[in-house]
């Protein structure tokens, strides 16, 4: 996770991200998980990082190895549970964890999403 708040350079969200996550893991089920900060910081627009790990990593109490990180912009006033939902159910309604774990690259990954 440190990783990936770097790359996105969000570094300033670790600790709430990992809080939130000391709460109840967000992990989803079939190999993915979708953390996300309690506090959002000054975020202007909808954020989602991916990483797509090599191997399996121990998320919760189930393993993972795609990860979704959702940072919502400061100012959002709606639920985000449909977002939630629409991930969620997009991994347990087809086959999408398989064909993610198999790409390559970015350009892979919006071929393969954009599919769904």
């Amino acid at each position: 996770m440190k990783t990936l708040t770097e790359l996105g350079d969000i570094q300033h969200l670790y600790t709430s991200i990992l809080e939130r996550e000391k709460m109840s893991s967000t992990n989803i089920g079939n190999l993915v998980a979708m953390p996300h900060p309690f506090d959002c910081g000054d975020n202007k627009k909808l954020r989602v990082l991916v990483a797509i790990n090599k191997q399996k990593i121990l998320w919760g109490d189930q393993m993972a190895q795609i990860i979704f990180l959702f940072i919502p912009p400061k100012n959002q006033k709606v639920n985000n549970t449909k977002f939630f939902e629409e991930i969620y159910d997009v991994f347990k309604q087809t086959n999408m964890t398989e064909k993610l774990l198999k790409i390559t690259n970015y350009d892979e990954f919006l071929e393969v999403w954009s599919s769904k």
